[in-house]
């Protein structure tokens, strides 16, 4: 076993870490908790951090160009509210007289993987999508502030991506970037598209672009789940960022690939996400919208698709057992009103008038489900 000292100046440190001078990892297999092409690893003796250290000389460039990053984003959030970025500090070991540059953070534990996958083995169907569509937020304002230093980074994985103790996504790994060109951009969208796909349903590979096609949609670990993951609204999102021509993604004013609208565009649907069913109703119209504006065209959403949309994050928010019965009274209510024909309002009406709610809901959503699986007209031919 080999004790190693790591001695860290104040200046150093970037971020919201407390004040270290000191700490201690052991250099060997056993506390080694990570390892890739660049460095490993190892935890410290008190567990709180993390040492990374490179394998060679050449690789230690790459450490200082992660420190160098973090400390300009840290720079360019520092009257933010939210920073989902790693506290880092740069070291020196004690038993090298050069080339002893080693990176130090806090020690991140909780996966935002795991914790969607937690939230969807309870049933928590929405919970789980409100968690990843707050995660892609954050790294859509991360992503934007990259732009600001004239840089990109498509080498991100989901093993990036941990939730700290206030629950508060970190992006850890950022020794590799490229530069800002249109191609890295449209890249980075991708990336996007394909992180979240399979941060949502456990598969690897793009989103589909078929956004109303639940079959298209299962999670890996819960394929019987009722009318497919995530809801219609954010599969649209997740499908344009990947879709195969570069100016269907999100562009900005310009034309270039951008993580701007993309903002945007989750910002919206967050805000549907978290709203109760009488909010919904008011809202629904001008909020979807103004996500249908945000879609490059042709994926702008029709007013059939834009009601599709509503009706299946409706029916979600009625169904995730967490609404109370009022709630769920309020939504069958709306449902009677917004795009049935008379028989299926009558239909409604019945079991309601028999205070058969769990019945009339029932049937709201076998009319709802088949509406959904039409197939999305902008990107079935793709």
């Amino acid at each position: 076993m080999s004790e190693i000292r790591v001695r860290i100046n104040q200046q150093d440190i970037v971020g919201d870490m407390p004040l270290l001078d000191t700490v201690i990892y052991d250099d060997n297999l056993d506390n080694r908790i990570g390892k890739g092409m660049v460095g490993a690893i190892y935890s410290t003796h008190d567990g709180r951090y993390v040492v990374k250290v490179p394998h060679t000389p050449a690789t230690l460039t790459e450490f200082k160009t992660e420190y160098n990053i973090l400390k300009a984003l840290w720079e360019r959030y520092r009257f933010a509210e939210r920073v989902p970025l790693p506290s880092v500090a740069w070291g020196q070991r004690d038993d090298m007289a050069t080339d002893g540059g080693v990176l130090v953070m806090p020690y991140y534990a909780s996966l935002l993987s795991r914790s969607i996958q937690h939230l969807l083995a309870d049933g928590n169907w929405i919970a789980a999508e409100e968690m990843a569509v707050r995660a892609a937020l954050d790294y859509a304002r991360v992503m934007e502030t990259v732009r600001m230093l004239q840089r990109s980074c498509t080498d991100r994985k989901v093993k990036d991506f941990f939730l700290d103790e206030q629950g508060r996504l970190i992006i850890i790994d950022w020794n590799v970037l490229n530069p800002a060109t249109p191609d890295f951009l449209a890249a980075e969208l991708q990336v996007f598209g394909q992180l979240w796909h399979q941060l949502l349903l456990e598969r690897i590979g793009s989103p589909p672009f078929k956004p109303f096609n639940d079959l298209l949609w299962l999670p890996r670990e819960y394929p019987d789940v009722p009318g497919g993951f995530p809801s219609v609204g954010l599969r649209a999102i997740l499908a344009v960022a990947v879709h195969t021509d570069i100016q269907r993604r999100f562009v900005d004013s310009s034309g270039y690939p951008s993580h701007t609208p993309l903002r945007r565009a989750l910002e919206v649907w967050l805000a549907l996400l978290v709203m109760n069913a009488d909010e919904l109703a008011n809202n629904q119209p001008s909020l979807l919208d103004e996500l249908s504006n945000l879609l490059p065209a042709p994926a702008a959403l029709s007013p059939e698709e834009c009601e599709t949309v509503w009706a299946d994050l409706a029916w979600r928010v009625a169904g995730c057992g967490e609404q109370d019965k009022e709630n769920r009274d309020t939504l069958v209510s709306q449902f009677i009103t917004r795009g049935f024909d008379d028989p299926h309002s009558r239909e409604i009406v019945a079991r309601l008038e028999r205070d058969e709610l769990d019945a009339a809901y029932d049937y709201v959503n076998r009319l709802l489900r088949p509406a959904s699986t039409s197939g999305y007209r902008h990107w079935d031919k793709g």
